[in-house]
């Protein structure tokens, strides 16, 4: 239920925003942005390291933070390894912020790419700031930690006065791997606006069975390889499509050919809203093999396309998911189980889409919003205590 109260200024600081998103986090980022302007109670202010000039401004104030490109630089919309010197750049140009800024009660940061630009803003103005943890280095790297990205993280969360988890599977790691006191996280699941059911693929058509995210060994995607391999020999007319780029893509290209599958594989590569949508359209069930997903914001996607879709049990938006198939990241045999299931039995397909959809429903950006709001409010105090201010919100 929403709260009345006075309006709440954010200075959120993104990495990127649409049309320029390279995962979850820029479509969390416009998602939040959307919900936080239709609750009316808080107005955004969104900062980038750079802006392109086609962002998606009609709900949100974006401010650039004027990080020139250098040659040979990641782009603002990577998560490659080559992305800590953009951070640390990023990080320097907190006053180019402030300049654009205007007044704000609280500072919102979101993951590890913003945690040193928004802790500089903290230090320069004293508003109390709160992160907004999407993925940790453990979940992106698994043991193969960069220390330096994990003393980012560490020193972000203690510095935050409020932390915001995806999941309740991320609230417990932060808790277990970082020693985050408990009372500190608030759980703020993502959300999605579920468009009309959608038609599905007319009878006849090859069942096709779809892989999308960043082509990183986060994300599984050799488990969902080795499922389709598997699947394949049960039923050899099957088709796949492994959607997204990453640094395993060669390599994924290499085991699909290993496995005897290449010519029921089709790579995409990195794919645009348009294209996106396009794969769902055709799409008969979506795989979501990730080893570690605080949440999946692609997964909802797929729902809202009418997709049917198989989650690692561990995945954050397993939570919200009754009606999907859940399996063990690694267990290929059961994956490719899943996946005959629902190509091959119309009614299940049918139960586990509408049955998401519902589950779905209940979910919304506008929701995510009203939670967040609280989470400022307690900021707000929290900081006040700390400090012998007055709270500027309540």
């Amino acid at each position: 239920m929403m709260k009345s109260g006075k309006r709440i200024d954010a200075l959120m600081i993104g990495w990127e925003f649409p049309p320029h998103i390279s995962g979850g986090l820029g479509t969390a980022c416009f998602g939040l942005t959307q919900g936080a302007a239709a609750m009316g109670e808080i107005r955004t202010t969104f900062a980038l390291p750079r802006l392109s000039g086609d962002e998606d401004d009609r709900h949100v104030r974006l401010v650039s933070a004027g990080v020139p490109v250098r040659d040979g630089a990641a782009r603002p919309s990577s998560y490659s390894g080559a992305v800590l010197d953009e951070v640390l750049r990023y990080g320097t140009h907190a006053e180019q912020i402030l300049a654009g800024a205007g007044h704000f009660d609280v500072i919102h940061a979101h993951d590890w790419l913003t945690a040193p630009v928004a802790t500089r803003l903290k230090e320069l103005t004293g508003k109390p700031l709160v992160l907004h943890v999407h993925s940790t280095e453990y979940d992106r790297s698994g043991a193969a930690v960069d220390g330096a990205i994990l003393a980012i993280e560490t020193a972000a969360l203690q510095q935050a006065d409020r932390i915001v988890a995806v999941s309740e599977r991320t609230r417990a790691h932060l808790v277990e791997r970082y020693g985050v006191p408990a009372a500190r996280i608030a759980v703020v699941y993502n959300g999605i606006e579920l468009g009309p059911a959608p038609a599905r693929n007319a009878a006849g058509d090859a069942p096709v069975i779809a892989f999308l995210g960043r082509v990183t060994q986060q994300k599984g995607p050799a488990y969902f390889l080795h499922a389709a391999a598997a699947a394949s020999r049960r039923m050899p007319g099957l088709r796949f499509v492994l959607a997204g780029d990453g640094d395993q893509l060669p390599a994924m290209r290499a085991l699909a050919a290993q496995l005897d599958i290449a010519r029921q594989v089709t790579f995409t590569g990195f794919l645009d809203s348009e294209g996106i949508e396009h794969l769902f359209a055709c799409s008969d069930a979506f795989v979501m093999p990730s080893v570690s997903e605080p949440f999946g914001i692609v997964a909802l996607e797929a729902v809202n396309a009418g997709v049917p879709v198989i989650l690692s049990r561990t995945a954050g938006v397993a939570e919200l998911l009754a009606h999907a198939r859940k399996v063990d990241h690694d267990d290929v045999a059961a994956i490719a189980q899943a996946m005959l299931e629902i190509v091959g039995d119309p009614v299940l397909a049918r139960q586990l889409r509408e049955g998401a959809r519902r589950d779905a429903a209940e979910i919304s950006w506008q929701r995510a919003a009203i939670a967040l709001a609280d989470v400022y409010r307690q900021a707000c105090r929290d900081h006040a205590t700390q400090t012998g201010a007055l709270p500027s919100v309540e």
